[in-house]
């Protein structure tokens, strides 16, 4: 089974509290990040890793649009 775009909203909303700490990696580092979006382009051909990495860091809504 594939993952679908409310299944990387829902895997940002547990790692978003992580992102905000104020240590220069978080407590998730970088290569868990690349990783992870390395995953989900394999899981989904239409996943957009700079729209979940923006929602990731709270620079957009999760659906890429405004706060």
């Amino acid at each position: 089974m594939s993952m679908s775009k409310k299944d990387f909203i829902a895997l940002a909303d547990e790692l978003r509290p992580l992102m905000k700490d104020e240590a220069p990696y978080s407590r998730v580092g970088p290569f868990v990040i690349d990783a992870l979006c390395r995953f989900m382009r394999t899981q989904n051909a239409n996943f957009k890793e700079d729209r979940w990495r923006a929602y990731l860091a709270g620079k957009c809504g999760p659906n890429g649009g405004e706060l």
